[in-house]
């Protein structure tokens, strides 16, 4: 009879802790949107042709990220419900530094979309990712190169190695 009561209590606890934290619910909302996404591009993909892994189809990258997409928002979700994740009050820009975090969104993506035709979508791609990593997350310039760098190399190996599907090239560097 005490488990049963301790059981209740320790659920009555987080149940009052996850209303009273609006980064965990935020977390546990969001995880559950994008489940609900990515589940829904896993469907809608199940209906184009998966082909092989020698001959892939135009149903296999959405399954796969489906898939992929799903696993990371259930562990978003459980770890956010376990409360291992970071919790706290959410701090959102406002007056001045709102506008500051929306102009310089605004501006990264217009760049981002000019600078493929002229720089291709590796380096614009590796441009934007350093640029958002360095002001979003405010890392430090090294940190936010290092993975910007990273992920223009990770990308052009995906699509060009593994996919063997060649991205827009630019005008500069081709």
């Amino acid at each position: 009879m005490a488990e049963t009561e301790n059981a209740g209590q320790a659920s009555e606890r987080s149940s009052q802790g996850l209303r009273n934290d609006p980064k965990r619910l935020g977390r546990i909302l969001f995880g559950a949107l994008f489940l609900a996404i990515f589940v829904g591009y896993y469907l809608a993909g199940r209906e184009l042709d998966n082909g092989t892994l020698s001959q892939p189809g135009p149903g296999m990258i959405p399954g796969w990220v489906g898939i992929a997409g799903a696993v990371i928002s259930l562990i978003v979700i459980i770890e956010s419900l376990l409360g291992r994740s970071e919790s706290g009050q959410i701090d959102f820009p406002r007056g001045r530094d709102l506008k500051d975090v929306l102009i310089f969104t605004a501006m990264v993506v217009v760049f981002y979309a000019a600078l493929i035709p002229i720089l291709g979508q590796y380096i614009a791609s590796a441009l934007f990712a350093t640029a958002c990593i360095r002001v979003v997350g405010r890392d430090s310039w090294l940190k936010s190169i290092t993975i910007g760098v990273a992920m223009g190399i990770i990308l052009t190996l995906f699509f060009s190695e593994a996919l063997g599907i060649r991205l827009p090239s630019g005008m500069i560097i081709p």
